[in-house]
């Protein structure tokens, strides 16, 4: 274990595995003595003769050319066919003394022939051998199989019969492991071609050595060959690494051992991989550089445990926290440095660098801020503008970076023309573009021109519209001419619409929200609308509606992923005033009943002078039309300094969307007051009142709602106007 103690460089690691399997391979050599080294023997090939209704002649030949060829791969001489086929006369095939002599003249130490025979997808081999110098008649070999594509497993099974009789090669009877305490018999096996019953093969058990050794979990591995009535056991015998008990970390002081062992790839209880460990170091080393800190230096030790265990320690040594000092631009003309800085989210060290990020290089982010310099460039129409690798110079405590740029000229918009098949007219189309009101060529307004094209197309049926800009660069008038080149493809139409994720709420609640169906015919604009209200309804913390070909060109299926959010609500809740003094509260509330889309809400509200009850329903969707109906009931009393009033009432409200922003309200609210308890120094209007029981009103409102959420908007803005008459 002292050979794991230190950092191991990959050009060492490299060597000491190239001389283990040296090592490895002179062991083969003494550990396989059991084979035998035969001198290679000469095989003749008969053609076969066939018997079949159809016409397998095609497959006859390759069948007898992969003969031939794994004959050769097996060890064996083969005589040219064509010879053989000049040599045999295919009507004494089965005559032993006239095949033994016919061997013999063509110089073979034994020969084969047989017949092929298919019925149906059946296919089936009756092959005869026969050795010249041996005395014994023809030994009959046979294989099946079905289907031509599995020909060749059966010509193996044969040739590794022809081996074992020719050649007198022995077979494995057993392939077993050992040494193995953490990684399963069954997870090695995978990695090996020799099975039992195989052909004992050094070559091939060499490889598989290899292919184990591969796998990293083991430090050596060795083979061990028994021989057994079966054949010959095949023992693997491995040491397997250490496992790591534990990870530590020492001498960092500027970043904590949490976040170092949240990136490193080594884990604990997992075998021991140089590989793993290389990779953590490296994975270490960038998050001090994103830090700031460069130069930090990096050593790993292993401490022994027993049991084959071992505890892993990164050995740290912070370098220096280096900021940067200046960023500099060379060969900008047309934009100033600070114009383009303030494009970057890398910055240099400022005062309160001590408290953000700022003044530390991170190369990814310096890549990101590249690449909008780029964009910036091309979309003032500096299209041949190049910006170049960045020079990263450290001095001391600071780092200075020179960003090179190539500006080229600057080109402004030629002729912008639409062709292909039109669906409007040109001059329409035309008119949507926005890159022809602009004096320089600006690559971000191309690509929404674009989008506002294949946005068209969409909304016309046409899902997989194309609209590629062809652009003809005139450098002598520093001009760019601009051609839209325009594929409609098919008109396409929802096939089928699958919802999944909706645990609770029930399908026909986000199928009606929906304003696409099944058999419509495409419409982005549909799709764009249907997702901003299943978002709006609340009930969902996310929405994915994603277009899926569907059996053709012209179908689509839409597949919508929902993953539900709670929507009940219980909240409790207390406040102190002059007038009332303390007050409680309480509420619970449901905004998606049953997953059904209606909406429950119970509040109550009790002070030392007042109690309020409220009971609130809201069905969206009465009776499964647009029509929202809602009941409210309240039972309130409160108590002031010249009298006790007593309400209890409800009302019924109804609503109905004009477009899916604007809606339209009516409602109708009853109320039945008691007053008690009136002072004779209350006003005359409270007196007067005492005999105001019974009051009704009548409301009308509209409503313009375009927020992206009830429950957190973001974007948008509601606005409604009402009117109430009471008597």
């Amino acid at each position: 274990m002292d050979a794991w103690n230190n950092l191991i460089p990959g050009d060492f690691l490299d060597m000491k595995i190239f001389l283990r399997s040296l090592i490895l391979f002179f062991l083969m050599n003494s550990i396989f003595q059991p084979a035998i080294a035969a001198e290679k023997k000469t095989v003749a090939a008969a053609p076969f003769i066939v018997h079949s209704k159809e016409d397998i002649s095609s497959l006859v030949t390759s069948m007898e050319k992969n003969l031939m060829s794994a004959l050769t791969s097996a060890g064996f001489r083969v005589i040219d066919s064509a010879r053989v086929a000049g040599g045999i006369d295919r009507n004494r095939l089965f005559d032993a003394k006239y095949m033994r002599d016919a061997a013999g003249k063509l110089g073979a130490d034994c020969i084969v022939w047989g017949s092929i025979t298919k019925i149906g997808q059946r296919l089936s081999l009756d092959v005869w051998l026969l050795e010249v110098a041996s005395p014994k008649g023809p030994v009959p070999l046979y294989a099946e199989t079905t289907g031509a594509d599995r020909l060749d497993t059966a010509l193996q099974k044969i040739v590794g019969n022809i081996q074992f009789a020719v050649l007198k090669k022995e077979r494995i009877g057993g392939v077993l492991f050992s040494g193995n305490r953490r990684i399963e018999s069954e997870a090695i096996r995978t990695h090996i071609k020799s099975k039992p019953g195989d052909i004992f093969n050094k070559d091939r058990l060499s490889e598989d050595m290899r292919s184990i050794f591969t796998m990293g979990y083991f430090t050596d591995i060795k083979i061990d060959v028994k021989d057994s009535p079966e054949g010959k056991i095949v023992t693997f015998v491995v040491t397997e690494k250490p496992v790591i008990k534990d990870i530590k970390v020492e001498g960092n002081i500027n970043v904590e051992t949490e976040k170092i062992k949240e990136v490193i790839s080594v884990r604990t209880n997992s075998i021991l991989k140089l590989k793993d460990i290389q990779e953590s170091e490296e994975k270490i080393k960038s998050l001090y550089r994103e830090k700031g800190y460069y130069g930090t230096l990096l050593d790993h030790k292993l401490s022994d445990l027993p049991n084959n265990e071992a505890i892993l320690t990164f050995s740290i040594k912070e370098g220096e926290k280096v900021h940067i000092k200046e960023i500099r631009f060379v060969g900008n003309k047309a934009f100033g440095s600070k114009q383009l800085k303030d494009l970057m989210e890398t910055t240099g060290k400022g005062f309160f660098s001590w408290l953000t990020s700022s003044g530390i290089l991170n190369r990814d982010i310096l890549e990101r801020d590249l690449s909008r310099i780029t964009s910036f460039y091309y979309n003032n129409g500096y299209i041949e503008a190049k910006i170049g690798e960045p020079e990263i110079e450290h001095k001391e405590k600071f780092i200075f970076i020179t960003i090179p740029i190539e500006e080229g000229s600057q080109f402004t918009v030629g002729t912008v023309d639409i062709e292909g098949k039109l669906i409007r007219p040109k001059e329409e189309l035309l008119s949507i573009l926005k890159i022809r009101q602009e004096k320089t060529y600006s690559r971000d307004v191309l690509r929404r021109d674009i989008l506002a094209l294949t946005d068209i197309y969409a909304d016309a049926g046409y899902a997989y519209a194309e609209a590629s800009p062809e652009i003809a660069k005139d450098d002598i008038g520093k001009k760019v001419n601009i051609t839209f080149l325009i594929q409609p493809g098919e008109k396409v139409l929802f096939d089928r619409i699958e919802i999944s994720g909706n645990t609770k709420t029930r399908d026909k609640v986000i199928r009606r929200e929906l304003r696409i169906a099944e058999g419509d015919q495409f419409n982005a604009e549909g799709l764009r609308k249907s997702n901003q209200r299943l978002q709006k309804l609340g009930f969902f913390e996310d929405v994915n509606i994603a277009p899926v070909k569907g059996a053709d060109e012209t179908k689509m299926d839409l597949k919508i992923e929902v993953k539900e959010r709670p929507t009940g609500a219980f909240s409790i809740g207390g406040g102190y005033s002059s007038v009332e003094h303390f007050i409680g509260m309480a509420e619970i509330s449901q905004r998606n009943l049953f997953g059904r889309g209606q909406e429950l809400s119970l509040r109550a509200q009790t002070s030392s002078r007042s109690t309020r009850y409220n009971l609130s329903f809201t069905e969206p969707y009465f009776l499964d039309t647009k029509l929202a109906t809602g009941i409210d009931l309240f039972d309130w009393e409160r108590e002031y300094d010249d009298y006790t009033k007593k309400s209890t009432g409800g009302g019924l409200r109804l609503g109905y969307p004009l477009t899916d922003n604007l809606r339209v309200f009516g409602g109708y609210r009853f109320e039945d007051a008691t007053m008690s308890d009136v002072q004779p120094t209350a006003s005359w209007v409270i007196i007067e009142s005492m005999d105001i029981h019974v009051t009704s009103s009548l409301t009308a409102a509209i409503e313009r709602d375009t927020r992206n959420s009830y429950i957190d908007p973001t974007a948008g803005s509601i606005n409604s106007f009402s009117v109430e008459y009471a008597g």
